[in-house]
């Protein structure tokens, strides 16, 4: 039996791609409610000369609250001589282990900080293992129907 990809997953564009100037861009919230673990995949582009790029997540447990960065979701600070590439980083979200706390509050955001020149990039958020009744977090490897 396989899981269905689309009752399953979910799939959020946080950043969508494109040459963002120097400054900050944050995402609107995203409600993680449902969800297993969030797999945040940021795709950096060319970095202009002497550009940098510091992508990271921040968390609140209410809509519309204050947002504080989750520990450790900082993805390494992109420059010119590793841009081109996707950096790919996951958060627990709803604990499968009693006892376990979650490791980020339900609510999201992904936020660019572009620093010296202007970079392009975009930053997806995929959501995986709907949590509800009948659903099994670990039978699809692959779907090739």
């Amino acid at each position: 039996m396989h899981m269905d990809f689309r009752s399953h997953h979910k799939v959020v564009q946080a950043l969508k791609a494109d040459n963002y100037s120097t400054g900050t861009a944050i995402s609107a919230e995203i409600d993680t409610a449902g969800f297993a673990e969030a797999v945040i995949i940021f795709d950096a582009g060319t970095v202009g000369t002497s550009g940098t790029v510091d992508v990271t997540v921040t968390d609140s447990d209410t809509s519309g609250g204050t947002f504080t960065a989750v520990t450790g979701a900082a993805f390494t600070q992109v420059i010119s001589t590793n841009d081109e590439a996707v950096y790919v980083g996951r958060i627990r979200l709803n604990s499968a282990t009693a006892g376990t706390p979650d490791k980020c509050n339900r609510f999201i955001k992904v936020q660019a900080v572009v620093g010296t020149a202007a970079c392009d990039l975009g930053v997806t958020v995929l959501f995986l293992g709907a949590v509800h009744t009948g659903v099994t977090l670990n039978t699809m490897a692959f779907s090739i129907d």
